[in-house]
């Protein structure tokens, strides 16, 4: 017996392996989020699902379960290599001139972007712990000495001076309220005229599906968390002191411009 070609992403040795997310989603965190939905629906979507089952933030439980972290990040660097090339195909990335990820994990993103803009540069930003095992995955790819990996937090200091933003799967986890907190913080360091091109699944109510599904999910385990349409995502921007910019899209993503 053997695995169907359906079922063989599960293998982790496989190249589209999608093991690590589908182990995130059958953990016990997860499906404890879940049983909350009633309540949720009854009470409203804060707090999370997450929080209501064990008292703290998904981004908690994952500090206190590093094993499970790291899990969760294998499963964010998976997903991220199914969209890959509809990400770098998707938007004008700059020939030259510096490109940041802001919480971009070990650079997995960053990495195919500047692989196919040879003059640029990027800064690299998260947590220390994610860029000590970036630095590994940049070196591999000869990309270490291109990129600048600083520590950074979405709730507190960001200090990065770059032409292109990029923040892929970070707005659809938080609230409004959270979301304009982060990027006035981002507005705080950008040089004028600078970009933030924000990615996320487009809420687009004639393809509810797949991405319905992805709401319901981010309501169950963030804060706050949902996908949304290009207007409202514009409309965090205005409000975070930023000129809404192009809308382009890669498959069910959108990539949403805002401009400094």
């Amino acid at each position: 017996m053997s695995l169907s070609r359906v079922g063989a992403p599960l293998r982790r040795d496989h190249p589209s392996s999608v093991a690590s997310w589908v182990a995130t989603q059958a953990s016990q965190t997860v499906l404890s989020s879940y049983g909350q939905l009633d309540a949720q629906l009854r009470e409203g979507a804060e707090p999370s699902g997450v929080r209501r089952a064990t008292g703290g933030s998904l981004w908690d439980h994952f500090g206190a379960h590093p094993a499970e972290g790291a899990q969760f990040g294998r499963a964010m660097r998976e997903l991220t290599a199914i969209d890959l090339a509809a990400f770098v195909r998707g938007y004008p990335w700059p020939s030259s001139g510096v490109i940041c990820d802001v919480a971009g994990g070990i650079g997995t993103l960053l990495a195919a972007i500047l692989a196919r803009r040879t003059a640029a540069r990027g800064i690299l930003i998260d947590d220390p712990n994610v860029l000590t095992e970036a630095e590994g995955f940049l070196q591999a790819r000869g990309l270490a000495g291109r990129v600048d990996r600083r520590s950074g937090d979405l709730f507190a200091h960001l200090d990065a001076r770059a032409d292109v933003y990029i923040m892929k799967w970070i707005l659809h986890d938080w609230n409004d309220g959270a979301c304009r907190d982060i990027l006035s913080r981002l507005r705080n360091t950008m040089p004028a005229g600078a970009k933030v091109v924000t990615i996320d699944q487009h809420l687009d109510p004639e393809h509810p599906d797949i991405v319905s599904t992805a709401d319901l999910h981010m309501m169950a385990v963030c804060e706050g968390g949902r996908e949304r349409d290009p207007e409202q995502v514009h409309a965090l921007m205005r409000d975070a002191g930023l000129k809404p910019g192009k809308v382009r899209h890669a498959g069910l993503h959108m990539l949403v411009e805002g401009v400094a």
